[in-house]
C-alpha cells in the first residue's frame, strides 16, 4: 500500500529487512557518538553521580542517545523556540499537562492548544542561535509548549544544568557538538532509511495547511530527521532496556486503536484501568489473534487509544512489567522514556505504517507490524506459534 509517511515495508523489502538495517544502524551511530563524544558523556556522568539525587541509567548509550537529540531538536526547532514568547510558553504548557487529565480534559482543552500552537509554535526568530545553555533553556520551554516532547525535555533539563556547571567556552563547543553530530546523523539515515520514509515530504507539501488550528499541529508536522531519531532511538532503547524486560515477571503488549479490524462504533473492546480489553469481536482483527497469541504465551494485550493513557494504571512494582510497545514512529522515544519513568521495562515494535484518523488519514487505515519482531522480543519460537 501507499505510505501514508514512513512504511517498513517496500516494494524490494519486508520489515524484517528494516529490522536488520536499523540495528545495524544503531551500532554505527553509536560508534560515531562514542568516538567524538567520549569525554562529554564522562564528564556528564560524573556531575550526574554528584548531583542528581534520582535512580540515573547504568547504560552510556542513553547519554549519546540524549546528546543526539539535543542536536536534533536544536536543529528543527532552536529559531522557533527563539521566538517563543515566555507568557505564551507557560500558557501552552499548562493546557499540555492538563490534557493529560483525561479525555473530557482533552475536549476542553484541545482546541485552544491548536489555536495558540498555531500563532505562537509556527514563528521563527531572524536572531542567531547561539549554542549556549541559556538558548537550550529556550529549546527546552518549546519543546514543554508543543506538549509532545515531555519526556524529551525532562531529560535535556539535567543537560541544561551540567552545561551550566561547565565553563562558557565548553559548554558551548559541547552543544555545537550535538549539533554537528546531528548534522552527520542526518546524512547517514538519509543513506541507511531513506527509502522508508520516502512519503514524508510529499506529506508535507500535501497538508501544509491541514494541521493549522489544530492540537496536532506540531507532532503531524515533524519531518525525516524526526523519523529517524526515533527509529534509531527506539533501537537504542530496546537494546539498553532488554535485560529488565528479559528479568521481569509481567510481560503485555500495548497496541493502537488503529490495529484493530472494526471502527470505534463497532468495536467490541471494553475499558479497564490499563486500556481497553479486546472482546475477539471480529475473526480478522490482528488485535484478536494476539489475545490468542497472548493466551498461548503468557502475555496480556491492552488497546491504547492515546499515548497519554498508555502507562496510567500507576500500580506497577518497580521492574516487575515488561511491556512492548507497537507503536507509530514519532511515539517511541518519548513512550519508552515515559515508560521506564513508570517503573516498566519497555520494549518497542514500530508499526508497519502510520494511518490513524486522528493524525494520518481522513477514513482511518487498519495498520500492521511485523510479528515476527514481536515474537523475537517475547522470546517466543515463531515456528511453534501458529494462532496469528
Amino acid at each position: 500500500m501507499k505510505a501514508v509517511t514512513y512504511t517498513l515495508v517496500t516494494p524490494q523489502h519486508m520489515a524484517q529487512g528494516y529490522y536488520l538495517t536499523v540495528s545495524a544502524l544503531s551500532n554505527d551511530v553509536l560508534a560515531k557518538l562514542e568516538k567524538e563524544a567520549y569525554i562529554t558523556i564522562e564528564k556528564f556522568i560524573i556531575y550526574i553521580g554528584e548531583n542528581i539525587k534520582e535512580e540515573h541509567e547504568t547504560d552510556k548509550s542513553l547519554y549519546y542517545l540524549e546528546l543526539l537529540m539535543m542536536g536534533v531538536y536544536w536543529r528543527q526547532y532552536i529559531k522557533r523556540a527563539l521566538a517563543l514568547q515566555p507568557v505564551a510558553a507557560k500558557v501552552l504548557s499548562s493546557l499540555s499537562s492538563l490534557r493529560e487529565e483525561g479525555k473530557l480534559a482533552k475536549r476542553l482543552f484541545d482546541p485552544l492548544r491548536g489555536i495558540l500552537a498555531t500563532l505562537f509554535l509556527l514563528k521563527e526568530s531572524r536572531a542567531e542561535a547561539k549554542c549556549l545553555p541559556q538558548s537550550l533553556v529556550k529549546l527546552i520551554d518549546w519543546l514543554n509548549s508543543a506538549g509532545d516532547f515531555k519526556q524529551e525535555a525532562d531529560r535535556l533539563k539535567v543537560w541544561v544544568g551540567f552545561l551550566q556547571s561547565q565553563d562558557d567556552e565548553d559548554a558551548e563547543k559541547i552543544i555545537c557538538q550535538a549539533v554537528e553530530l546531528a548534522q552527520w546523523f542526518e546524512t547517514k539515515c538519509t543513506q541507511q532509511l531513506g527509502r522508508y520514509v520516502e512519503n514524508v515530504d510529499n506529506f508535507l507539501q500535501d497538508n501544509s495547511t491541514n494541521y493549522k488550528w489544530k492540537e496536532n499541529v506540531i507532532f503531524c508536522r515533524r519531518g525525516k530527521t524526526e523519523y529517524f531519531l526515533n527509529m534509531v532511538g527506539a533501537e537504542i532503547m530496546n537494546k539498553a532496556f532488554r535485560k529488565g524486560f528479559v528479568d521481569s515477571k509481567v510481560k503485555r503488549v500495548l497496541v493502537p486503536t488503529c490495529l484493530r479490524f472494526q471502527s470505534n462504533d463497532k468495536c467490541k473492546a471494553v475499558k479497564t484501568s490499563v486500556g481497553y480489553s479486546c472482546r475477539q469481536c471480529s475473526a480478522n482483527c490482528k488485535v484478536n489473534s494476539l489475545v490468542r497469541l497472548g493466551r498461548e504465551h503468557n502475555f496480556s494485550v491492552s488497546v491504547i487509544p492515546h499515548s497519554t493513557t498508555a502507562f496510567s494504571d500507576g500500580g506497577t512494582t518497580h521492574g516487575e512489567t515488561g511491556i512492548v510497545g507497537i507503536a507509530c514512529t514519532l511515539n517511541l522515544i518519548s513512550g519508552g522514556f515515559k515508560a521506564k519513568a513508570r517503573g516498566l521495562e519497555p520494549q518497542c515494535v514500530l508499526l508497519n505504517y502510520c494511518g490513524c484518523k486522528k493524525h494520518w488519514h481522513k477514513d482511518g487505515i487498519t495498520t500492521d507490524f511485523n510479528v515476527d519482531r514481536l515474537l523475537s522480543l517475547l522470546q517466543i519460537n515463531s515456528q511453534k506459534s501458529q494462532v496469528y
